[in-house]
């Protein structure tokens, strides 16, 4: 599978601290920040690191995509704590599925659902 590390994105109790820590003390550049709904992304080379207070984040998101993240909440996320996110990227997801899926002599038995 040909992944790229794309980001790393930093779920925060307490996003203006921790914005300042990466701007100020590490010196990274701000490349898009939303100081009301608490969301940051800075540049870190050839990766991005963003932030955000992921309670903000869940009371600014429409109804539907709200009840997903609280559909998949127990199976990733401990609500009381901050949590990292690694985001990768590939060409091709389906491509990259089936070519993983060959590897391993895996099926698939069942359909995709779109939660969105």
């Amino acid at each position: 599978m040909n992944l790229k590390y794309i980001y790393t994105r930093l779920h925060v109790q307490n996003y203006l601290d921790c914005k300042r820590f990466y701007e100020d003390i590490l010196g990274l550049k701000v490349s898009l920040a939303n100081d009301a709904e608490e969301y940051a992304e800075f540049d870190a080379g050839v990766t991005k690191i963003t932030i955000l207070n992921r309670f903000s984040f869940r009371e600014a998101t429409p109804t539907r995509l709200k009840e997903y993240i609280d559909s998949i909440e127990s199976a990733t996320y401990d609500r009381h704590d901050a949590k990292i996110i690694l985001t990768f990227a590939v060409p091709d997801l389906d491509d990259a599925f089936a070519k993983r899926l060959h590897q391993e002599n895996l099926s698939v038995e069942s359909q995709r659902r779109s939660h969105l």
